[in-house]
């Protein structure tokens, strides 16, 4: 029922719960137990004339090394500041050393590996995904390595604008004579200097024209088959990958309101590049990009998704809600009505929200589907209350779990004039 509460004071009952134990405090990364090489790196020319590398990288490559711990044995042992580079390759990379179980990659290969002349590979992969939320799939940033860490990374803040941040200097102990101590980790600061003033600007900035800042991207997923309490993850600085990927993973959450129990699959395919030279000179070429695709039949996904509801006024509400948060559905204009007609819009609400609980969709979809069957009954634009999310919230906010508790906590006691005050304000 929604009650006459006012918006200030119900706004702190639903920030989302405060941590009750230590590792709460912490931001817990998923267990990592493999990684997948989505390319290869060989020898530079200046690598390839030394003896002592070739060695080191034959011997590396042999023994199943990650081509990192290889090309950090050759700098250091040959002093070669760059010693390999890149090469794309029509297949999935597996090292031994990237896995926690070595014996994982014997099973991935007789269970997906194909042989097409040049021995047993693995050219397409089944993927499933633990998240609906296809930022948290695929995180990504800008980052510039040094040889040894990490110098600045980018880093979107809560006004929407991405910053390129770095580790603070940490501070000595005023209680002993080495550094302080941190439980929480290295504080981040903003990056202020000559060449950047806080705004990460790659026109501007000095490593990205260099080359030494990159875009570094990281899709993180399960693959059947494959035991262990983890996931796997595979890196790519492609943004032709990243846009397919998240293009991918964007149609298939909002046509079926989750990403969990869809069968994808990671395969590289061959596409004609167009890039411009180090010279300005637009070229063109084929290479192996790694996309993501999957078989899902988003048709026949929609059609059943409304089996079962013979209410038509349960169908014309959800399918307005489906369409929400999107920009498809037409406003909503304020109606006077009665107190009998109020009634009776509130016992169709109520109607509405215990059939969405009955239906099988994931968490994220219902709440989604509930926000709209209120901001109807309050005769609150959709379009109007989107465009106050996303500038309040970022353009996720409609897949965002906790956001969207809080908005339907928000709704179901606040009033029409109450959340028609805090969207135009």
């Amino acid at each position: 029922m929604i009650a006459n509460t006012t918006v200030e004071r119900i706004r702190p009952n639903f920030i989302p719960e405060r941590p009750k134990a230590i590792v709460q405090e912490m931001f817990i990364r998923p267990s990592v137990i493999g990684k997948i090489r989505l390319g290869i790196q060989v020898l530079t020319l200046k690598g390839q004339i030394d003896p002592k590398a070739v060695k080191i990288y034959e011997d590396g490559v042999s023994a199943g090394l990650s081509f990192s711990a290889i090309k950090k044995d050759i700098q250091e042992q040959c002093k070669i500041e760059y010693p390999m580079r890149p090469e794309n390759i029509e297949y999935l990379k597996f090292n031994k050393s990237d896995f926690n179980d070595p014996e994982s990659i014997d099973i991935l290969l007789k269970k997906y590996g194909e042989d097409r002349g040049k021995g047993k590979m693995i050219y397409s992969l089944p993927v499933m995904f633990p998240y609906d939320d296809p930022l948290k799939v695929m995180p990504h940033r800008f980052s510039f390595w040094s040889a040894s860490s990490l110098q600045y990374f980018s880093e979107y803040a809560e006004d929407g604008q991405r910053y390129c941040m770095k580790y603070s200097t940490p501070k000595k102990s005023e209680f002993s004579s080495r550094i302080a101590k941190s439980f929480s980790g290295r504080a981040k600061e903003i990056r202020q200097d000559e060449f950047i003033d806080g705004i990460c600007d790659t026109d501007s900035c000095p490593q990205f024209q260099e080359d030494k800042c990159s875009l570094e991207l990281s899709l993180t997923f399960l693959i059947p088959g494959l035991k262990g309490a983890g996931v796997v993850q595979a890196h790519s600085s492609s943004k032709i990958s990243m846009s397919q990927w998240y293009a991918t993973l964007k149609f298939v959450y909002e046509s079926r309101g989750s990403l969990r129990g869809v069968n994808f699959s990671l395969t590289k395919k061959l596409m004609d590049i167009t890039y411009v030279n180090k010279q300005g000179v637009t070229e063109r070429s084929k290479q192996f990009i790694t996309v993501l695709t999957s078989d899902i039949d988003i048709p026949d996904l929609l059609q059943k998704s409304m089996e079962g509801i013979n209410e038509a006024v349960l169908v014309e509400e959800a399918n307005s809600a489906a369409k929400v948060l999107h920009g498809k559905s037409k406003d909503i204009h304020v109606i006077e009505m009665s107190d009998e007609e109020r009634d009776e819009k509130l016992k169709k609400l109520n109607n509405y929200l215990s059939r969405i609980d009955e239906c099988n969709y994931d968490l994220v979809e219902k709440l989604r589907r509930k926000l709209a069957g209120y901001l109807k009954y309050l005769n609150v634009s959709n379009a109007d209350f989107d465009t106050f999310a996303r500038d309040a919230y970022g353009e996720e906010w409609s897949i965002n779990e906790d956001r969207l508790k809080y908005f339907v906590n928000l709704l179901s006691q606040s009033t029409e004039s109450e959340v028609k005050h805090l969207i135009t304000r």
